[in-house]
This record gives C-alpha cells, structure tokens and sequence, in this order.
C-alpha cells in the first residue's frame, strides 16, 4: 500500500504549483481547451476514504488535515488544470458554502472562473439543533506569526483559505493583522506604502476636520498657556559633590530656610481661590477661563468626537502614521543597533538598567511586592497583637491581632493576600486598611510609616528606578493638611527617588451625607487653603511648607461605590451653591482643581517656588472624561481607552499629552495600546499596586520585563518608554537635565543625548520628522482654504 504521507505530500505540491502559476507556461498551450469543465472526482490513485486501511487492517488517518483540506485534485502537466480545495467534515455547512462560492479553478487562459459548491451530505441532526465542532482558538501572537510566514512565501490560495477561516480571525487591512500583538507589527506591503503618497488628501476630501482639529488645538492653548516666568531653583536640591554617575544633587527639604510672610493675598471667588499681588486685591496674578469658556471648548469637542467624518478622517492619519512607524521600524532596525554599539565607547553610556526611569502612577501604600507584605503582617501579628488600633463609640477597644483574625483568609500566605486600595480592604477588612494602610489612625499611621521607608529602600536599591507616589486626601477638614505634613516630618518620610501625588478622590457624596461639608465650595476650601497659606507664610507653617517641596501634582480618583457621571458642567450652579448629595461631574471635579491649582501655581511661580501639575485619571472609559483632561490636563493615568476615540486619539499624539498605563494589573491585554505607542502618544508605564501584580522587589523592572515579553520590545523600545516617563515626570528641571541631557528642554535631534537615554537619534528624528509631517499637512490645508 502506498504512504499515506509521501501521496499527501505529492498532492499539496501539485496544488502549490497551480496555485503560484508555475504551470502556466503549459497552461497557456493548452488554452484551447479552457471551455471543458474540470473534474472533480477523487484521483484514481488515492481509494475512498471510508475504504482505507492501513498495514493492520485498521481505518486509515486521512492524508489530509480533517478540518483543513480533505482533498486536492491537481491535472497532469500539459492538460487543462485545476485545484480544488474540500472542505473537511468538521467544517459547518455555511463555511463550505462560503468558501466553495468564492473558490477559484485555474484554467490554462489564466482566467478565473466562478463554480458551484459540490453537494456534501450533513448530519442527520436537525439544522436548528446542530452546532459545528469548533476547534480550540489559538493565540493572537500565533494567528499573526503564521499569517506573516504565509505572506511572505506567496501562498495566495491557502491565504485565501486562512482568511476564510472561522477560528483564525485575522482581518487584514493593508497588509496588517489588527490581532497583532508585536510592536513591530507586519511589514507594510507594497500596497500600504502606495497609499502613503495619497495620505495628504485626507484633508483635502474633509476640509471641514482639518479646521476643526486647528481649532480643539488651540482651545487646549487656551488653557494651557506657557507661564512667564519659571522658578530658577528649587530650594530644597542643592548641588553637591557627584560621585560615579549618581545625581549630582542634594536633596534636603527639611533643612532650606523658610522665608518670611509675603504681601501677597487671596481671596475665594465664588468658583475658586484667587492669588493677588497685594492685600487691596486689586491685581490677580492668574488669569484663568472662566466656566463659560471652558463649556464651549468642551462642547465644541465632545460633537466632533461624535462626528463620523472626522472620526474617518483622523482614524485615516492614525493608520498612516502607524503603516510609517512600521515602515521605519523595519528598515531602520540594523542603523539603530549600529548606532547604539558606536554610543558605548561614549564614558557616560548607560544601557537600559542604567538610564533613568519613573514610575509615574503607584499607590505608595500598595508599593512591596506580596512577600513583603506577607512577611510584615506576621511580624506584626507576632509582636504587637495586642497594641489598639482603633477605639468604639461604646469605649471599646480594638486590637490589631483581632483585627488580622477576622480577615478573610491568613497574613501567613501569600496566595491569600487580598489587598485593594480602590476598595479600602485588606483580606475584605476595611478595619484592617485603616490599622495598616492609612496615616490617620489610633496608631499616628506608625505602620504605614515602616512599609513607606521599606518600600522607599527597595526603590533606591537599583539606583536607577524613580517614583511618584501617590497618597490620598479627600478634604473633609482643613486640618487633613498640617495632620499629612506632621506624619511625614515625624517619621522622616524623605527620598531623593521619590516625588509625592495628592490624589483627591471624587468622594463629595459621602462627606457631604456625614456632614463634614456642607457644599461643594467647603470641599475645595478645605483642600486648597491651606496650601494658600503655606505659601504666603511658610516660616509660620514649617511642616506643610516643607511638604509641599514632595508633592508634585495633583491626581483625581473614583471614589468607591460612586459611580463617575459623564456629564458636562453646563448649567451647574457654583460650588458654594452645589448642596445636594449628588457627586458632581467629571468635567465639573476637574475644572475646580484646575482653576484652584493654577491660580496657586501663579502665586508660587510670583515667589520662586516650584509649581505643580495636574494629572487626573481617566480609567471610566468615558470619552467626556478624556476630552475634559485634554482641555485641562498635564497628562493622564489609565488612558487605555483613548484608542476608542480617533479624533480624540490624534489630538492627544499632535499635542503631546503624557498617556500613563499600568499593563501587569489589566485584565485585557489590548492590542490598542501598541497602537499608542506607534502613532507617537507620549506613552509611559506605570506599576499602580505591586502588591496585587508583582512578585519582587523591582516592580518597575518587572513590569517593563512583562511589556517586553508581551510586545516583543527591543531595548530601544524600551528606553523610549523609560525616557518617556522622566518626560511626563514632575521631578525637578535639573535633575531631568542629568538624567536624559537637553532633551528634556529642546526638540532639536542634536541636542539628544544618546549616551544618557540610550535611544537611537535615528528613533527621535523620525518621532519629531512624523510630528512635523502631520502639523504640516494641517497648516498648508488651513493656508489653501
């Protein structure tokens, strides 16, 4: 009996032939006989399948794959040929039908020709009870892989087939699988790169997008206007003697001096806390939109971001800033590696575990790995079990140990570690976080102090690794403030790698039930104040003026079990008169501390003081909550949603706005997000809770260990990433100045120091080339009309 494999082998090479048109030399002589209808019969040298028997009687395998190809029929050289592809007997009669519709028999003329799908017999289940056998999905990296192996070989039949193919969902679009999940994606086709020389027209085919992304530019320059003048120094860093390649700074905030009360003065407004030159408040020095103006910019872009031509046409810009990306990626990658190996000569050459990295967006409660917090929580159980943790209405006392008791599950394992600080819990204990996790407690916040200062050890310990913790307050008294600063200067709460985030959750609803305010103007007053204050007079509140040297931004959060609102401020009375229990909008929370944050930075800028920034998070989804940071924000967290809205999405990589994501702690592993990176958003990674992801003591190392596994990043890639986030940091200008050269104050390729960031200038020449392009095209469109 012949080998079943050695006649399958022999058949699908045949097949193969006709399919790339190698026989069609003999075809073409044969061209006469193009009228004649192929067979379809089995060859006479393969018996029916039902009859096959192997060496020991048994039932034969199929020489073909069963849910593939059944049979191929292929004609001898020099007569009419043709190829038919059978469907196996796992495949569902709607994809057979499907397929034998479209299928294609190659006569000896070149022509293809439409035929009918041959009758196969089905089950004798009833068709609306029969459900096909469906293969096990395979993965989004292995569909891509071998759909690029079958490009690049030319098999256009059985590409054909793959793309009809149930389980093998890749949809291509020039030339680009959308389930890829590599950064440097398929090779752009020839196809792809045609369509770039029409890329311009975009605008000229929707003259009314290109003059309206001009104008949601310039509504962001409203808000966002550069400041006059820039604080020459910060007094809390210091130069000091460098050793090696460490920084070349002192960080010292609790030993500067404090100056002395200013004339200045400040005043609430009705909408917020305004700074003045002088006590006859006569001159402000901030001049903040107001509402109204805020409203129109935000309206205007909520309607086009509902707008389907300008949807299409930025979704276009996007894909042919994505096809160039890959374009470049591909043909650049032996210049960057080159260029790289030139750089090492350079002394001062740092490879990736040495350039300069930010965690941009952690909770600093939630900063050890598991085992850590696995590790202190039996220490603590052990030695101090019985210390109070909390005291009841009744006179009651609680003790840390039967607090640790009632935890669902035991501090002693680790795979029972439940901890969320979205949800307040500890193993689903909200008496636990507060014992642990909070700086307002019985205990004057001691534990959260210890795992603060080992957290800030194991931060320090690669030398290369900076963060900005994030901390919360929420405002429900005036005295949270001098509370935070007494807890960070009793403890000596300090780092030269750490920078602080107050992060104010949208809680309103709650305090506002629990009569700590009574509107929502109390909630602003309470929150901003004091840092009025502070800054008027910092020798007459030592603490919080040395506190407020940390604190670099201001974050927004969701607070739990309130549900965000994605409704614009429009027709909203003024904080003093917002009393109802209803938490206000999205739009509204984050145009209040705007107004209050800028009119502080005004007044701290008026002194030489370093001002802060504003960077709220953005995990809703809702697009009203990322048209309103647009607007409004420095940069965002958890924009992962922002590839959902095109227009959006363009806005964000014309104006370079800083987009913030922790990858480790989601759940979907978007494809969306490399898109992202492609299209120039200025992209950053981020850890959020290391203890809920992370297993060791480098979570910021792991997580861009993880990303590059995922990704399939090169070390350029990931130096982008990690000079990406220095960029989005607010540490100070000289310390970014050290750490990635006048790349942090200039966007000339020259001034890009490739020994300090390790990123090629080929990759930032290409960033900045693509920019221009894109600004380019818009101007000259605008300049024609």
């Amino acid at each position: 009996m012949p080998d079943p494999r050695s006649q399958r082998g022999t058949a699908i090479q045949a097949a193969a032939t006709h399919v790339l048109g190698s026989s069609s030399q003999s075809a073409r002589a044969d061209a006469g006989d193009s009228d004649q209808q192929p067979s379809v019969d089995r060859p006479a040298s393969l018996p029916p399948k039902a009859n096959r028997r192997d060496e020991a009687g048994r039932p034969a395998k199929s020489p073909y794959s069963s849910n593939l190809v059944d049979s191929i029929q292929a004609g001898s050289p020099g007569q009419s040929t043709s190829t038919v592809l059978t469907l196996g007997s796992k495949w569902s009669e709607k994809a057979q039908s499907k397929y034998f519709k479209t299928s294609c028999v190659r006569q000896g003329t070149g022509q293809v020709q439409k035929r009918e799908p041959r009758k196969i017999p089905q089950a004798a289940k009833p068709a609306a009870t029969r459900s096909p056998r469906r293969r096990q999905p395979q993965t989004a990296r292995h569909r891509a892989e071998e759909a690029a192996s079958i490009a690049s070989e030319k098999w256009e039949g059985v590409l054909d087939l793959l793309k009809r193919h149930r389980h093998r969902q890749v949809v291509f679009d020039h030339g680009e699988p959308t389930g890829e999940v590599s950064v440097a994606g398929a090779k752009p086709g020839p196809a792809a790169l045609r369509g770039l020389e029409n890329a311009d027209e975009i605008f000229t085919r929707s003259p009314a997008t290109a003059q309206t992304i001009s104008r949601l530019l310039a509504s962001r320059r409203i808000f966002k206007r550069a400041p006059e003048n820039f604080p020459a120094e910060t007094p809390a860093l210091t130069p000091a003697e460098a050793v090696g390649d460490e920084d070349p700074f002192a960080w010292r905030p609790y030993e500067f001096p404090l100056p002395e009360r200013s004339s200045h003065a400040y005043r609430w407004t009705g909408n917020c806390i305004a700074a003045y030159t002088d006590q006859s408040c006569e001159q402000v020095l901030a001049n903040v939109p107001p509402p109204e103006t805020f409203v129109r910019c935000l309206r205007e872009l909520l309607e086009a971001s509902y707008d389907p031509s300008a949807s299409k046409a930025c979704a276009a810009r996007l894909h042919t800033m994505d096809v160039r990306f890959r374009h470049y990626y591909h043909s650049s990658t032996q210049s960057e590696a080159d260029e790289l190996v030139a750089a090492r000569s350079d002394p001062r050459a740092r490879n990736f575990f040495a350039v300069r990295k930010v965690d941009n967006f952690a909770h600093h409660a939630l900063a050890l790995p598991q085992w850590q917090f696995a590790a202190f929580l039996r220490k603590k159980e052990m030695e101090e079990g019985d210390t109070v943790v909390a005291a009841e209405g009744d006179g009651s006392k609680t003790t840390l140990g039967s607090v640790l008791s009632n935890c669902r599950g035991l501090p002693h394992a680790v795979d029972g570690l439940v901890l969320s600080a979205a949800e307040h819990s500890v193993f689903g204990s909200p008496q636990a976080h507060a014992a642990l996790l909070d700086w307002e407690n019985e205990v004057g916040g001691e534990n959260l102090a210890i795992l603060t200062k080992a957290a800030i050890a194991n931060l320090e310990a690669p030398g290369s690794c900076y963060a900005e913790w994030r901390i919360g307050l929420n405002g429900r008294a005036r005295s949270q403030w001098q509370t935070l600063a007494t807890w960070f200067q009793t403890h000596g709460i300090c780092s030269s790698h750490v920078r602080w985030v107050i992060a104010i959750p949208r809680g309103y609803t709650g305090l506002r039930k629990s009569g700590c305010v009574s509107s929502f103007g109390d909630l602003l007053r309470n929150l901003f104040e004091p840092l009025f204050e502070a800054t008027v007079a910092p020798a007459e509140f030592p603490a919080l003026a040395r506190l407020m040297e940390q604190i670099v931004r201001f974050d927004s959060a969701d607070e739990p079990l309130v549900r965000p609102s994605g409704a614009a401020a429009e027709g909203y009375p003024p904080p003093d008169q917002w009393t109802s229990e209803e938490n206000p909008p999205y739009s509204y929370w984050i145009y209040s501390l705007y107004s209050n944050v800028e009119h502080l930075n005004a007044l701290r800028r008026h002194k030489g003081l370093k001002p802060f920034g504003l960077s709220p998070g953005c995990d809703g989804g809702n697009v009203s909550h990322l048209a309103t940071c647009f607007l409004l924000a420095d940069s965002i967290s958890e924009g992962c949603h922002l590839a959902q809205s095109p227009l959006l999405h363009y806005l964000y990589a014309l104006a370079r706005v800083g987009v913030t994501i922790p990858y480790s702690g989601r759940r979907d592993k978007s494809p969306h997000l490399l898109r992202l990176f492609r299209t120039g958003v200025r992209l950053a990674l981020s850890t959020r809770g290391s203890v809920a992801t992370h297993f060791t003591a480098t979570p910021l190392l792991e997580e861009l260990g993880s990303v590059a596994s995922a990704w399939q990043l090169s070390a350029s890639d990931l130096c982008e990433l990690c000079m990406n986030s220095v960029l989005l940091s607010s540490f100070e200008a000289a310390l970014k100045h050290h750490w990635i050269g006048e790349g942090c104050r200039s966007q000339k390729v020259e001034d890009h120091d490739v020994a300090k960031t390790h990123v090629p200038r080929g990759r930032l020449h290409f960033r900045i080339g693509l920019l221009e392009q894109e600004m380019q095209a818009l101007h000259e469109h605008l300049d024609a009309t």
